[in-house]
């Protein structure tokens, strides 16, 4: 089945089509060695590229999901990686010590 906008049992549905799961090997300032980024693509052609991983914000405790979007599977793998690095360093400067723990992460899905 392909993305796009379906009818089914008279309801409207919108199906992304996942198209890569990639591993992510941390190699550095994570309390984890590796994650996975997940790739869709959406009806309109572009592609979401998504962590199963998301850091928690170190004032408030909730959960800053990123992602990232291009008009390819690489860029949007790119941009994924380059928007959850950016969050991990933010709340890592908000926080007295500047690291991160496990327990400043949420896991979505494997």
């Amino acid at each position: 089945m392909d993305a796009g906008f379906y009818e089914i049992d008279g309801q409207r549905i919108k199906i992304d089509k996942v198209v890569g799961i990639y591993q992510v090997w941390t190699m550095g300032r994570l309390p984890f060695a590796t994650y996975k980024i997940y790739v869709v693509q959406a009806p309109e052609g572009h592609y979401i590229a998504s962590p199963n991983v998301v850091v928690r914000n170190s004032e408030t405790q909730c959960n800053e999901y990123v992602c990232g979007i291009g008009g390819s599977i690489e860029e949007a793998v790119r941009d994924a990686i380059h928007m959850f690095l950016n969050e991990v360093e933010k709340q890592a400067n908000n926080k007295l010590n500047k690291e991160l723990d496990e327990e400043d992460f949420v896991w979505m899905h494997n």
